[in-house]
């Protein structure tokens, strides 16, 4: 393990992983940019902060001292060519440790930007990733500077391993790896939307959702939950021969001024379906979250069963007030958890 550590950090001086050998030369270090938190619009509760440029080794250190002084909500704009492995590996812990998110932003242009090599790493330090619009997110294999000698090589495997674990600490699929050795050091390896997506890359707002199976008093309830960067959301399903009882939970990202949806009406949602009007058996708003319970007729279960999206709309009963929703994604690997906790409830009322 001694060897090992020591090994990384002899290797760090000696390799850097860049774009390509073009884009490197010449580049000023990466620049660090505090932006002044703007009163409107999207980012209006958000600090910005950029990061433009080649990443040298001292960016961590930059990068440490403006978030420390910075409170509240954090997004971080990234636009880079690469640069220092370990140092882009350090910048992802840091945004990682404040509960940054990450965009791939070209912050002068405020077009999409290209996020390469050492910066893709730095890139899935954000709680949440948003990739879109058309910007680019490429990966290689490492470069060794000039002047590395034949023992720096040697450690590249260990290299090798300490960018596997780092893409495992950030939860990432470690598959991502095997896209990063498809592309030699002089080429880039840019991933699609789809495949961003599948892996983990990005999140675009929504982390995975969670569903699972539990018991309770009486029974099992099926529970999907789900976290983005509005809030969280939970639905559940529970049922006992006789009724389907449905089950909503949100609490409201932030700290701002407590929800009641008292008095409101509700919908249930299923996959981009306007929202199914169902009555409520009871609501209440304590501790900050909503919760709230229906019965679904036998119909709705069953549209439930193959739904790729679950979730709960509330609205108030003035007019024009802003109301609240939230949905559940029910991925490929839940499908059959979904399909089968709810086709058992149809079957036992059936009976």
């Amino acid at each position: 393990m001694r060897r090992w550590a020591l090994g990384l950090a002899l290797l760090a001086g000696a390799l850097a992983a860049t774009a390509t050998a073009a884009t490197a030369d010449g580049n000023a270090p990466m620049a660090v940019t505090v932006a002044p938190r703007s009163e409107s619009g999207v980012f209006s509760d958000t600090t910005l902060v950029y990061l433009d440029g080649l990443i040298d080794a001292d960016a961590p250190d930059r990068l440490s001292k403006a978030l420390d002084r910075v409170d509240g909500k954090i997004t971080i704009w990234l636009n880079s060519p690469g640069g220092n492995l370990f140092a882009g590996m350090q910048l992802g812990r840091l945004i990682r440790k404040h509960g940054a998110s990450t965009h791939i932003i070209n912050s002068r242009t405020l077009l999409p930007g290209e996020c390469y090599s050492a910066c893709s790493l730095a890139f899935l330090g954000g709680v949440y990733r948003f990739n879109d619009n058309g910007a680019r997110y490429g990966v290689h294999r490492a470069s060794f500077q000039d002047g590395a000698t034949p023992s720096d090589r040697d450690l590249a495997p260990e290299l090798s391993a300490s960018i596997k674990s780092y893409i495992r600490e950030m939860g990432v699929d470690v598959r991502l790896f095997d896209l990063w050795v498809k592309a030699a050091p002089d080429e880039m390896y840019v991933l699609s939307q789809r495949q961003a997506k599948a892996l983990g890359v990005v999140y675009n707002g929504r982390r995975p959702p969670e569903w699972s199976v539990a018991s309770f008093p009486g029974g099992t309830m099926l529970q999907g939950r789900q976290t983005t960067t509005d809030g969280t959301g939970m639905v559940y399903f529970s049922c006992d021969g006789n009724q389907t009882v449905f089950g909503s939970v949100y609490e409201a990202a932030g700290t701002g001024e407590a929800v009641t949806a008292r008095g409101w009406t509700h919908g249930l949602t299923i996959d981009g379906d306007d929202a199914i009007a169902v009555e409520a058996l009871a609501v209440s708003d304590k501790d900050g979250a909503v919760r709230s319970t229906f019965l679904l007729p036998p119909r709705l279960v069953r549209r439930a069963m193959s739904a790729k999206q679950i979730g709960h709309q509330m609205k108030p009963s003035v007019p024009g007030s802003p109301g609240i929703g939230y949905r559940v994604d029910v991925d490929d690997k839940s499908a059959s958890m979904v399909r089968t906790f709810l086709g058992n409830c149809l079957r036992a009322k059936g009976k």
